[in-house]
C-alpha cells in the first residue's frame, strides 16, 4: 500500500546556527540569525564555515536590497552602500529552537536600529 500524505520529520537540534551582527558606518546595527552550512570542499575548514554562511547570508540581503526588497535594513543597504557595512558573528549556537531564543535575547541587548522599523 502506497503511503500518501506528509511524512512527520524529527525536529532538527544538531544544526549550528551563526547569530551575526552588521554594523553600518553611523553605528547602526543589524542583528540576524543564519544556519551554519557544512563544509563543501576539503578547502572548506569548520572553523571558517560560520563566517562563510554569515557571508552568504549578507550576500542574500544585497540581493534582495538591489531587486526592489522595501525592508528598512535593505533599503539602509542601497543608501549606505553595501560595501560600507561591516559583519561579524556574535555567537555560534547548536540547535534552532536555541539559537532563535539567544537571537531573541540579544536584539533585547543590543537594540539594533536597523531591524526595529
Amino acid at each position: 500500500m502506497a503511503f500518501k500524505g506528509r511524512v512527520n520529520k524529527k525536529a532538527r537540534n544538531d544544526r549550528n546556527h551563526a547569530i551575526y551582527k552588521v554594523i553600518a558606518p553611523d553605528g547602526s546595527v543589524y542583528i540576524g540569525i543564519t544556519f551554519v552550512r557544512p563544509p563543501t570542499a576539503k578547502k572548506h575548514s569548520r572553523s571558517k564555515m560560520p563566517m562563510i554562511s554569515v557571508m552568504s547570508r549578507f550576500k542574500s540581503h544585497c540581493y534582495r536590497a538591489n531587486n526592489g526588497s522595501t525592508d528598512f535594513f535593505h533599503t539602509q543597504l542601497l543608501a549606505i552602500g553595501q560595501n560600507n557595512f561591516r559583519v561579524e558573528i556574535l555567537e555560534v549556537v547548536r540547535g534552532k529552537k536555541a539559537a532563535h531564543k539567544r537571537e531573541r535575547e540579544l536584539i533585547e541587548l543590543h537594540k539594533p536600529n536597523l531591524n526595529t522599523h
